[in-house]
């Protein structure tokens, strides 16, 4: 790491909180927005503290997808579809996943 790097990484750690405090304001107003529009928001685990880095709103079908990033995009929002599963690319199918289908993972 550069010293340069590591100045910058310094930096941010002295303001961590008021980072993560902007970020959850942030994550709060989508989460209202989904609520109000009847979409879903992938919010915090219960008993969780999230930082929020990552903000997902869960769709049913392609179609809603598509039409929620024209929506988005043409409101100057910039965001873009999930990624697909690393045990899903090709690259890692032999290796070992945990099923996410598990029900102690239902309560996401």
């Amino acid at each position: 790491m550069t010293n340069v790097n590591a100045a910058i990484g310094v930096a941010q750690m002295e303001y961590i909180d008021k980072i993560l405090e902007n970020k959850r304001e942030t994550a709060l107003l989508y989460k209202e927005f989904c609520e109000n529009n009847g979409y879903r928001f992938f919010n915090e685990p219960k008993n969780c503290k999230s930082n929020f880095w990552l903000n997902a709103i869960l769709l049913k079908d392609r179609e809603k997808r598509n039409s929620f990033l024209d929506f988005s995009y043409n409101n100057g929002v910039m965001c873009r579809p999930i990624w697909r599963l690393m045990n899903k690319l090709e690259s890692f199918k032999k290796c070992y996943c945990f099923n996410l289908n598990s029900p102690s993972l239902k309560r996401i």
